[in-house]
């Protein structure tokens, strides 16, 4: 902030706030839908999500590649996009991270003569997410509408334990968010006058 007196007697003061801050954590699962492979009960919830299972390459033995409809090389590109390296291994909780989110707050009040003596008003001028009135890009805050996001659906696992990989159901989504909150994404201005007395 900034003060000054732009006319005798009455105060100017110029504000700007910035902010940038990381996004929440979240985790890349399996998607299951009425599975009980895991010892879940289908009869009280129809879905469920289980850390994912990264396999580490076409010969993992730990996946049945001919049951599964899902290739290495078709799972492989949605890993790539996601940023997940080849593992032979259960992801761990919370390695993703949803986008950084930087704002600009400013505003500008000037002190103004009242009508009667010890009175005085102000005109104030604020933008609230100046960024984006800069740049649509800027500003937006993107995140997940729940803190998990699903790599692949588990088909089953075989007799031999091994993993069933197949393809989300809705079509797999590798982006680290799903929605964009127009309420904080939007800039706003305000412009107004107060007087004390």
């Amino acid at each position: 902030s900034y003060n000054t007196e732009l006319f005798s007697g009455y105060q100017t003061r110029f504000n700007a706030f910035f902010e940038r801050r990381s996004g929440r954590p979240y985790s890349t699962v399996m998607g299951m839908y009425k599975d009980d492979d895991f010892g879940d009960t289908k009869d009280f919830y129809s879905n469920s999500a289980y850390l994912a299972y990264i396999p580490s390459g076409a010969d993992d033995p730990n996946v049945n590649w001919e049951e599964s409809d899902l290739s290495w090389d078709e799972l492989s590109v949605l890993m790539t996009q996601a940023g997940i390296s080849p593992s032979g291994s259960i992801l761990n909780r919370n390695t993703g991270t949803q986008p950084w989110l930087t704002t600009l707050d400013i505003s500008i009040k000037q002190e103004i003569p009242g009508f009667a003596k010890g009175h005085k008003g102000q005109i104030f001028f604020m933008i609230d997410n100046f960024a984006n009135l800069l740049n649509d890009d800027w500003g937006v805050e993107k995140r997940m509408g729940y803190p998990n996001q699903a790599l692949y659906d588990l088909g089953g696992l075989d007799e031999q334990g091994r993993y069933i990989i197949d393809p989300r159901f809705n079509g797999a989504d590798t982006r680290n968010y799903n929605t964009i909150v127009k309420s904080s994404s939007s800039w706003q201005m305000k412009v107004g006058l107060s007087y004390k007395f």
